[in-house]
């Protein structure tokens, strides 16, 4: 519900009268200053998303004492270098994602259209709405490179297959892998073991579209710290993978990842960041094995900019040791 219009400096007083504090010593009018440097640029709302969790209870609208306005300036600042750390790998993976679609769909038909035919699609595919709907995003797209091809080809559909992709939206894309394809032509077999998951396909897809909810959420520059993702039925996101390694646990005793334990695995739920990331990781060291994306991940979640040293935790790493498992080696 509307609370009618306020102002930065309504907005800033608002905070401290609710028990908002400076780490840093800073009497409430210095305080005051700071939040409202803040709030000219970053929006109140966008901001609450990093207090939230420092209420007294559920209804109150007091912080807890301890509650500090520099804490929450470094969580939303980690949260921004986390969100430019995701969108890295996932602009590689989508990248990665078209091309090889393109490759294994245009060897598989036999033909530089492949798409134009219903030989191959699954018969309970409706492929002509599909194509429609990615034809009238090439028509109405501004881009230069829709422009330039216009001129040479009006519609998408009878675009080269390795052209056409690169007009299909993250979701057409994963639509097309997981009804799309003809299971007996093993498309997208061959795509999910060329981005480094060989024998493991329902889990690939299932990490697609843990991704695609990712992608939208770093293009809206949305939170991606401490979240949890999850389908629309509710349900995790992820599915199980046939590969062990992510039912190893962190034995104490020995400090180390083995099998048959009592301690936890690698990540606390398979709806969390910490599973997306470790997902992602798998497809860059197939795609991009000499990219330094681990070691900037792992420098950030070292806890030196963050107020909680586990921060780890928060993106749903189990423990300390999570770059030691295997899955990050």
């Amino acid at each position: 519900m509307s609370q009618g219009f306020r102002t930065f400096e309504q907005q800033a007083d608002i905070l401290i009268e609710r028990g908002m504090h400076s780490s840093l010593g800073l009497d409430n009018g210095e305080l005051r200053e700071r939040i409202i440097e803040r709030l000219r640029y970053i929006n109140y709302y966008r901001f609450s998303a990093y207090w939230g969790m420092s209420f007294v209870s559920d209804s109150s609208k007091r912080f807890r004492p301890g509650t500090y306005w520099e804490d929450v300036v470094a969580r939303y600042m980690f949260d921004r270098r986390l969100r430019q750390i995701i969108f890295d790998a996932l602009s590689r993976i989508e990248i990665a994602l078209r091309t090889h679609i393109a490759y294994r769909w245009c060897e598989e038909a036999k033909d530089d259209s492949p798409q134009k035919s219903s030989n191959n699609y699954t018969r309970s595919f409706a492929y002509k709405d599909f194509l429609s709907q990615i034809n009238a995003y090439y028509q109405n797209s501004k881009s230069e490179e829709a422009v330039i091809y216009r001129r040479q080809c009006d519609d998408a559909r009878k675009l080269p297959v390795w052209v056409f992709v690169e007009f299909t939206t993250f979701g057409n894309l994963q639509t097309l892998m997981n009804r799309g394809f003809k299971v007996s032509s093993l498309i997208t077999n061959k795509v999910s073991e060329s981005l480094g998951y060989p024998n493991d396909v329902d889990f690939f897809l299932s990490g697609i579209a843990l991704l695609k909810d990712i992608r939208n959420a770093c293009a809206h520059q949305s939170r991606v710290w401490n979240r949890c993702w999850r389908s629309r039925s509710g349900e995790s996101i992820l599915k199980e993978s046939s590969n062990p390694a992510w039912k190893l646990r962190w034995n104490e005793a020995c400090g180390c990842w083995e099998e048959g334990t009592e301690g936890n695995t690698l990540v606390t739920q398979r709806h969390t960041t910490a599973a997306a990331l470790t997902y992602c990781y798998q497809i860059m060291k197939s795609i991009a094995p000499h990219s330094k994306w681990r070691e900037r991940l792992v420098e950030l979640l070292s806890g030196r900019d963050f107020p909680s040293k586990s921060v780890y935790r928060e993106v749903g790493f189990s423990n300390a040791h999570w770059w030691e498992h295997p899955l990050w080696r």
